[in-house]
């Protein structure tokens, strides 16, 4: 459901850190990328029975999935929305090598 014409997103994000706080648990989004939270969205809408939705709630809730998050991006030299826009990145599609031996190679993204 989208009510909105734009900022469905942040709503949600809203919505879910508001009942969050009415309980008592500090939900934080800032290490949940744009990319995962809309896979999330999307698969969740497409399966209600998904539990994609709830891992991600899951990581902004916990305080020690939080911290590594953002631990990594700082280990990594980037930043926590990078990093794991790159980390949830779908793999490359294979591609046929020039190779006469080697039937396929795998295309790695570009850093």
């Amino acid at each position: 459901m989208h009510p909105f014409r734009e900022g469905n997103g942040h709503a949600q994000e809203a919505f879910i850190s508001e009942l969050g706080r009415h309980y008592g648990r500090e939900i934080d989004f800032s290490v949940i990328t744009k990319p995962r939270m809309i896979e999330a969205s999307i698969e969740t809408t497409n399966d209600p029975s998904s539990h994609v939705m709830k891992h991600v709630i899951e990581d902004a809730m916990n305080p020690g999935s939080r911290e590594a998050i953002r631990s990594h991006s700082k280990t990594c030299g980037r930043s926590v929305k990078s990093l794991c826009t790159i980390m949830s990145a779908p793999p490359a599609p294979e591609k046929k090598s020039l190779a006469r031996f080697s039937a396929t190679t795998i295309a790695l993204p570009a850093l």
